[in-house]
């Protein structure tokens, strides 16, 4: 809008220099200026007008810009300076968020190492717990000496019968030397014998070895052998008696 009214503005002014090049160039027919002289001083005025103007254009450009760029650029930068220390401070609170993320994973994994240790730990001592029950258990010794009162069975004693602890009717006592080997004699206790002599061929011949009649106290010469075979603990040696 600017530039329009300046161009009319220099149209209007070239018109009415044109109208009075005109006339001065009839006032001045009859003098020494002619009209070739006069269009040369006519268009070198409307030259330097016009350089006058283009010098003035310019200088407003100038002008204009110059308080375009300044201060809007200025408005600009602030406000983009402004975005970034914006967009840096988010930046920072998020890098403070994630170092966080980071301890706390940090510490999860170290709980989660904890944990895995104190279950393999508890699980060895669990194991090492039941090695130790299961060796004690093997460790438990079996009763070493059994009790009967006579061999039930034709070759030898039933497991069935056998009693841990003695009493007066139990005459023969039985040791182990393995879990399958044993040995057996009359037992010393004399209410025991006593009841072995009530009926001696009964409770002494199928176990014993002798070579008198029974009678008096009962002397274990020679251990007999027994040897495990089932549920019963068969003789493979009778024991060798005297009596006193």
């Amino acid at each position: 809008m600017y530039k329009r009214t300046i161009y009319l503005f220099l149209i209007l002014i070239l018109s009415v220099l044109q109208v009075k090049a005109q006339v001065l160039a009839f006032e001045f027919s009859n003098t020494m200026l002619s009209p070739t002289n006069i269009a040369y001083l006519e268009s070198v005025f409307i030259l330097c007008l016009l350089f006058y103007l283009i010098i003035i254009l310019k200088k407003k450009k100038r002008s204009r810009k110059k308080h375009i760029e300044t201060p809007d650029n200025e408005q600009l930068i602030f406000e983009l300076k402004e975005k970034i220390k914006s967009k840096d401070h988010e930046i920072k609170e998020q890098d403070i968020i994630i170092d966080g993320l980071n301890i706390d994973i940090e510490n999860l994994k170290t709980e989660l190492d904890n944990v895995i240790k104190n279950t393999a730990s508890n699980e060895t001592e669990r194991q090492a717990g039941l090695t130790s029950s299961i060796e004690d258990h093997d460790k438990v010794k079996l009763p070493e000496c059994f009790y009967t009162k006579y061999a039930d069975l034709l070759d030898g004693f039933s497991v069935a019968e056998l009693v841990e602890e003695e009493n007066n009717e139990t005459i023969f006592e039985i040791r182990l030397q393995s879990p399958n080997k044993a040995t057996f004699k009359v037992s010393e206790n004399p209410a025991a014998q006593k009841y072995a002599l009530t009926n001696a061929d009964y409770f002494l011949q199928k176990t014993c070895v002798y070579d008198v009649v029974p009678f008096g106290k009962i002397t274990t010469e020679r251990e007999g052998r027994l040897s495990l075979s089932g549920g019963k603990w068969e003789i493979i040696e009778p024991a060798k008696i005297s009596f006193k």
